[in-house]
């Protein structure tokens, strides 16, 4: 895409950059931000807007690459190719690198399926792991070679301590002598070249034999090695010398590897820069709240919630504006006061398009829409050349020439104030013939301009529309929004007042301006700004009146919780009601209970106990079909959204039936119900949610304790040969003696059969409010031929 220096330096192109620039965290990174150009075709748009979509996503959630370490090693590895040895220092240094590449690696291990975008990038990345260990286990932290990196190091280091310790040894013996007392300016000894030496005094020279390595400024010590250390010194200095050769061999090998592995360090070096480079983009589209907009290749420009990339950067609140060229007028004419906002919109829509282009998320809605341009042109209004001896016109003259030579379909074209610098009537009429240019080339283009007669030529032709700058005229303070359709008043003479022109200025302005006539248009302009701000109050009170509307309902809804609250507070008082006479009810089977078992086993006390004990069932089974019709009272209270779910409970309106829920389907609003041995699906509004919590006793409320069974009690109820009526009759009479404590286990014997009776008997026990749990029986017990029961 074709961008000149002079629209770069318009847009303030360079800022983006050099914040690209510090967002990268690597040297390799950093030099692709500062090489950044921008794309031509939609495919590869789209191919990077995407990878910084991907990759900005992951990071959002939490999870960040690390790129701690990574760092550009050209120049090492050029020096280790070309046979050179590398310091311990820089050996490390390649270690942490390939430390930083691993983690590298593992992030994408770990995020690679939602990265399909940079997967490219994973497989240039190396296993180098092997290197770096190798360089750990013979360099330590301090850059030491450690004694372990070869066979004989360790044993020639261990030599050199040993002379080293034995020199000392004398030269202590030596400084404790008589001749030491006599000779030394101080007695200690120290290294002059790598050897030990004592200060001997200048004059005194001649009481110690040996050499003279150095002498003292002031020339009153010389430094000098006795005869009786030389050979020592000189051994020490070649056990020193192995040391170090083999230290110097230890280091040419590991730079060996590198130079070895310099192929896959550049290629994974290669691959984190370009990384680096994509996480710098995600975090400026993070910082600029900005997204990646659909590129197309139709002549249409349409910016939604449009932001100042600029702006954003220095911190500002940036007020967002639609913009929309091409769309059928592909010049927009963009007017309003100074101040107002208009150079803002024109650098919003230049850096957007220029963005796109370069693989970045401009600061706008996900839902705009760019085209792919060949070149975006800027123009300002004030381009004054001295150099060239240019005046401002002529030099915003010469620019515009340059721009409708060049431009064609795929341009953008952007025009701060398009000819000014001269007589005004004249200059709108250059304007005109540009503006007519820019439309007969088929060119996006948009211009700001003051010009009456500019406004008027885009009222007057569909190839060009208005669009101004808002402002509020009682404040005269600008909104920055662009507003399309119409064009902006300059307000010239408030302004003035605004920005404090003497009074007499303005006001023998204004009898100038009366004198030749007025201005129509922009009278006619001011009173249509006027006209529309009153109806924008008229909108705004038309919204207070809905959001009072808003309130009103949600206090409705309010107030219907409540009531529902209410009513579940009553039902709760009326089951604990009925839970007090379930338990005086069962006090006195209590006691029934303990009278037969403190008794002889009579068959005709036992006969007399249940019939006093089906009364008191029967007692409680019409309680609690009180309660479930009160319970009916949550039909007139409205279901709140999600109280109908899988697994829980309903009362079915139409059977007055409890049933589960076994799904439920928001698209048709109907739900499928398991109720008994039976499954049917009905809509939502036919069920009332059945809210249960689990009960808990009372403080100081009793608690009834089922009787163990009493000796001699039947175990087996023998069903076969009875419908299915008369079999479920005389297991629920067993029930009620199983709870009594008659027995708490026993057989109910249906047969195979049909097996009609046996699903009827289990689909009973399923349903049944009995505490109890059953089985089929075992091959000895009877097998499915039999059902076994347990009271819990």
């Amino acid at each position: 895409m074709r961008v000149s220096q002079r629209t770069l330096d318009y847009l303030k192109w360079d800022r983006l950059a050099a914040e690209l620039v510090r967002l990268t965290s690597t040297s390799m990174g950093a030099h692709r931000a500062e090489a950044l150009t921008f794309l031509s075709t939609k495919d590869a748009i789209v191919a990077e807007l995407s990878r910084v979509e991907q990759l900005k996503a992951v990071m959002d959630s939490g999870a960040a690459p690390d790129f701690a370490g990574i760092a550009d090693l050209e120049g090492l590895l050029e020096r280790a190719g070309k046979e050179g040895t590398l310091a311990p220092e820089e050996l490390l240094e390649v270690s942490t690198c390939i430390g930083g590449l691993t983690r590298l690696a593992n992030y994408f291990a770990a995020h690679g399926e939602q990265l399909p975008g940079l997967e490219y990038l994973s497989r240039r990345l190396h296993d180098l792991g092997f290197l770096s260990h190798r360089i750990t286990v013979s360099v330590d932290r301090e850059g030491r070679v450690r004694d372990d990196a070869s066979p004989v190091l360790r044993e020639m280091r261990e030599r050199a301590y040993t002379l080293q310790e034995t020199i000392k040894e004398k030269l202590e013996d030596f400084l404790k002598g008589d001749r030491a007392a006599e000779a030394l300016q101080e007695r200690y000894y120290t290294l002059r070249e790598d050897r030990y030496v004592v200060p001997v005094k200048a004059e005194r020279r001649s009481v110690v034999e040996g050499i003279v390595h150095a002498v003292s400024q002031s020339g009153a010590t010389v430094f000098l090695e006795p005869k009786f250390l030389i050979s020592l010194n000189n051994r020490l200095k070649m056990a020193r010398e192995e040391v170090k050769r083999e230290e110097y061999l230890v280091l040419a090998g590991l730079s060996r590897d590198v130079a070895d592995n310099s192929g896959e360090l550049k290629e994974s070096l290669e691959a984190a820069g370009e990384f680096d480079f994509v996480a710098a983009r995600a975090l400026m589209s993070t910082r600029f709240g900005g997204g990646a907009p659909e590129m197309g290749e139709l002549p249409v420009l349409r910016l939604k919630k449009a932001r100042s990339p600029i702006l954003l950067l220095q911190g500002q609140d940036v007020v967002s504006s639609d913009i929309i060229i091409g769309d059928p007028a592909r010049v927009l004419v963009l007017s309003g006061p100074n101040a107002g906002g208009k150079s803002v919109a024109l650098s919003s829509c230049g850096l957007s398009i220029l963005m796109a282009h370069a693989g970045l998320h401009p600061p706008l809605s996900p839902d705009s829409y760019l085209p792919v341009l060949e070149g975006v042109h800027a123009v300002p209004g004030d381009m004054e050349d001295v150099e060239q001896q240019l005046s401002t016109f002529a030099g915003h003259l010469t620019e515009l020439n340059k721009v409708v030579a060049r431009v064609s379909e795929k341009h953008l074209v952007l025009v701060d104030e398009i000819a000014v610098g001269t007589e005004p009537l004249q200059g709108s009429a250059i304007g005109a013939g540009y503006l007519q240019e820019f439309a007969a080339r088929g060119c996006l283009a948009m211009v700001a301009t003051h010009y009456e007669r500019l406004k008027a030529l885009a009222m007057a032709d569909d190839v060009f529309e208005n669009a101004s700058m808002g402002v509020d005229w009682e404040t005269l303070a600008p909104t920055y929004r662009l507003v399309h359709g119409k064009p902006g008043s300059s307000r010239t003479f408030e302004m003035a007042e605004r920005y404090s022109v003497p009074e007499e200025v303005v006001r023998s302005a204004r009898e100038f301006l009366d004198g030749a006539a007025g201005n129509v248009l922009e009278e006619a302009i001011a009173r249509l700004s006027e006209r529309e701000q009153e109806l924008s109050k008229a909108v705004a009170r038309q919204e207070e009146a809905a959001e009072e509307a808003a309130q009103l309902k949600r206090r409705r809804t309010l107030a219907l919780d409540q009531l529902q609250r209410q009513a579940g507070r009553i039902i709760s008082r009326k089951v604990e009601e009925a839970a007090r006479e379930v338990d005086e009810a069962l006090e006195g089977v209590s006691t029934l209970v303990s009278e037969l078992q403190q008794g002889p086993a009579d068959h005709g006390k036992v006969e007399s106990t249940r019939r006093v004990l089906v009364g008191v069932r029967d007692k409680l089974r019409k309680r609690r079909a009180k309660v479930e019709e009160e319970e009916a009272v949550r039909e007139v209270l409205p279901l709140k959204t999600g109280a109908v779910e899988p697994g829980g409970e309903v009362l079915v309106k139409k059977f007055n039936k409890k049933a589960v829920v076994v799904s439920v389907s928001e698209k048709d609003r109907t739900a499928q119900l398991k109720m008994g041995p039976m499954r049917m699906r009905l809509p939502l509004d036919e069920l009332v949610p059945i809210r249960r919590e689990k009960p808990t006793a009372a403080a100081g409320q009793k608690k009834w304790d089922r009787p163990g069974p009493m000796p001699g009690a039947v175990t087996r109820l023998d069903l076969r040969g009875k419908s299915s009526d008369e079999a479920l009759a005389e297991l629920e009479k067993t029930l009620d003696e199983a709870m009594l404590g008659v027995h708490a286990t026993f057989l109910v014997v249906h047969g195979h059969g049909t097996g009609k009776l046996r699903t009827a008997v289990r689909a009973y026990l399923n349903e049944t409010s009995y505490p109890v749990e059953f089985r089929k029986g075992k091959r000895e017990e009877g097998g499915d031929g039999v059902t076994v029961v347990t009271m819990v």
